[in-house]
């Protein structure tokens, strides 16, 4: 049974960095079974490939301390990037979404990738309370310039995606511009197949088809909103982190959204 076997790999990866683990108590919480599970699926040709994948990720988060790492930038300015866990989908996995227009300060690679970290670090915590096992990560290229075209970011995501190997579900790049076409063509060699096939380029106005197949009606019509209206609330630079009203009333209105209940913080199901 090809279950029983994944499995029992798992068991045995384990069992190889039990000695790595035995004194943290956080790591040994992290390398679950589960954990192992995903470094196997990452691998699945060479258990020793796998086990290598897994002590360097053990050195990284010995290194690095993920669980308590925080982006500086966001903590000093909300709006430095904008990258938020803001549903769930069918699965009960987390759905994360990236606006570019409303990241003011995300031209710094390394500042963008702590950020990118602190998020998929509170996804995968969510993972285990919720009893998903994957990512969904819409990435919304709208107010993406030439500026944004630095390599080195992508460079930087895919050995951080090493850390987290078969998470993704899927990945969204809506309304994609022509030149981040040169960015994807030197990254896309470097991706793992799998995860390639997980990258999927649509327009904003094809990507309720797209949405549906993995999320629920509210939760593709929250991204369908929230999109729209980052398109048309430019200036200033809306508070997606506090509710709609406190946001309207902080700016010295009563109107409504045009949306009705909209809430750029996320799903009412996120929120309950």
């Amino acid at each position: 049974d090809h279950m029983e076997d994944a499995r029992a790999s798992a068991e045995r990866l384990r069992d190889g960095v039990k000695d790595l683990i035995k004194d943290d108590p956080l790591l040994i919480e992290w390398c679950d079974i589960d954990c192992c599970e995903r470094f196997i699926r990452a691998r699945p040709s060479s258990y020793d490939d796998a086990l290598t994948l897994l002590v360097k990720s053990i050195a990284w988060r010995k290194e690095t301390n993920p669980h308590i790492m925080q982006c500086k930038q966001c903590n000093e300015d909300p709006l430095s990037h904008n990258m938020r866990i803001v549903g769930l989908d069918r699965y009960h996995n987390p759905v994360m979404y990236s606006f570019f227009s409303q990241a003011l300060n995300r031209l710094a690679p390394e500042d963008s990738i702590r950020h990118l970290t602190r998020v998929t670090e509170d996804a995968m915590t969510m993972n285990k309370q919720q009893g998903g096992k994957k990512i969904i990560w819409v990435i919304d290229f709208d107010g993406f310039s030439f500026s944004d075209c630095n390599p080195r970011t992508a460079m930087l995501v895919l050995p951080l995606l090493d850390n987290y190997p078969d998470t993704l579900r899927a990945i969204f790049l809506v309304d994609a511009p022509m030149i981040f076409n040169g960015t994807y063509k030197v990254v896309a060699p470097l991706l793992p197949a799998t995860t390639k096939e997980k990258v999927k380029f649509v327009s904003l106005k094809a990507s309720q088809e797209e949405f549906s197949k993995f999320c629920d009606e509210n939760t593709t019509q929250w991204m369908l909103d929230e999109m729209q209206e980052n398109r048309e609330r430019r200036k200033p630079p809306k508070q997606y982190w506090v509710g709609l009203s406190a946001a309207e009333k902080s700016e010295g209105g009563e109107e409504e959204d045009a949306r009705g209940n909209h809430d750029p913080r996320g799903t009412s199901e996120l929120l309950s």
